[in-house]
């Protein structure tokens, strides 16, 4: 398909799998870097690994194959796939997945994965030993307890649909995994020796209680780069005093983006916290004497900090206190490069705060796109 510009002439390449009375009808386009679920209009993907990159697979609707992502009877992709990226809606048993001989990706952020009663996953399944990243909608606590995704970086998960408490069932051991997005209440129930960037879902009234007593436990936090924390589908309050006292325990954070639809007024409390102290009082600090007051400052290798979806009654109360977030942090040598401000909803607005020379400039953002951890 490289050999073939799509410039110079029409070129398709297809297949089609038969499996008893089912078809599935698949287009072969040219290697790409990554599976995008945006990519050329389609909605569906298996691909397979090459030298030139991922070979993509298409299910052709026009053709008339059957869809095998939405069957009802679960019809069988080709065990030799390696990826499997879909938007459409899907309700899969888990050992659907387990006849895969080297399954890397599955991105399917509409797929509920649900356990059989007579399913019993065996720790040496292909799955749990190739797979390098995973995107669903649901996941069952019955499959994840006490197993070990060796090979797993990349993990999402909306929704948990179940009632356990946290620390009830074996950890889920995910030894290389870096970046995740998933609920409070699953987050709780994993090992993350190497995780890096994490997005959290707050589906739990004592989130700190649950943060300080099996994620902090569990997870090596202090090494945390990125954090977007979100209320998301649960309305959830955000005691201010509480985060902080997380935020205060991440020094190598770098980047934090909070969803503040639900923080606990007033939201001057949350702003001072990132004004480093005394500084208004000692004008015209050297170098020498910066590095001592960027270690009192709360997370001192910030670069970006991003509130979204933020509801500001007066919306100039705060700005004195924004300009010194940016203006003093500049001072003493703040990495600080970005402070956004996102409002409104569905329609966002997004300001920057922050001028090139470390000043306090307000400008609109366009297009001004939610943020999202890519998994």
């Amino acid at each position: 398909m490289a050999s073939h510009p799509a410039k110079e002439q029409a070129f398709s390449f297809r297949l089609n799998f038969v499996e008893g009375s089912e078809l599935a009808e698949w287009i072969v386009h040219e290697p790409v870097e990554r599976l995008d679920l945006n990519w050329k209009g389609y909605t569906a993907f298996i691909g397979v690994s090459s030298s030139h990159g991922i070979v993509p697979l298409t299910w052709d609707s026009v053709g008339g194959g059957h869809n095998p992502f939405i069957s009802s009877e679960y019809s069988p992709l080709p065990r030799e796939a390696e990826y499997i990226a879909t938007v459409n809606f899907s309700v899969l048993p888990i050992d659907y997945f387990f006849s895969f001989h080297n399954l890397k990706e599955v991105r399917v952020s509409s797929l509920y994965l649900y356990m059989r009663t007579n399913t019993q996953p065996s720790p040496d399944a292909p799955l749990f030993h190739t797979l390098m990243a995973l995107a669903v909608d649901a996941a069952p606590s019955s499959f994840l307890a006490g197993k070990t995704f060796h090979k797993l970086e990349r993990y999402k998960e909306q929704y948990i649909r179940c009632s356990d408490n946290p620390g009830q069932n074996p950890l889920t051991e995910m030894p290389v995994c870096t970046r995740l997005v998933a609920p409070l209440s699953r987050l709780a129930t994993l090992k993350l020796p190497q995780v890096c960037e994490l997005g959290v879902f707050i589906d739990h009234k004592n989130f700190n209680r649950i943060w300080e007593n099996h994620l902090a436990v569990n997870a090596n936090l202090s090494g945390l780069r990125l954090l977007h924390l979100c209320v998301h589908f649960y309305h959830v309050p955000l005691p201010t005093i509480e985060i902080i006292k997380i935020l205060g325990l991440l020094p190598m954070l770098e980047t934090l983006v909070l969803d503040s639809r639900y923080l606990v007024d007033p939201y001057v409390i949350f702003f001072e916290v990132f004004v480093p102290r005394d500084v208004q009082r000692t004008p015209g600090l050297n170098q020498s004497s910066r590095g001592s007051w960027i270690s009192g400052v709360l997370c001192p290798r910030l670069e970006s900090l991003q509130l979204t979806r933020l509801r500001l009654v007066e919306q100039g109360k705060p700005m004195p206190v924004l300009n010194d977030i940016v203006t003093l942090r500049a001072s003493i040598g703040s990495p600080l490069k970005s402070f956004t401000l996102c409002f409104g909803w569905p329609e966002t607005k997004k300001w920057e705060l922050i001028g090139t020379d470390g000043s306090f400039i307000m400008e609109e953002v366009v297009p001004a796109l939610e943020f999202q951890l890519v998994i």
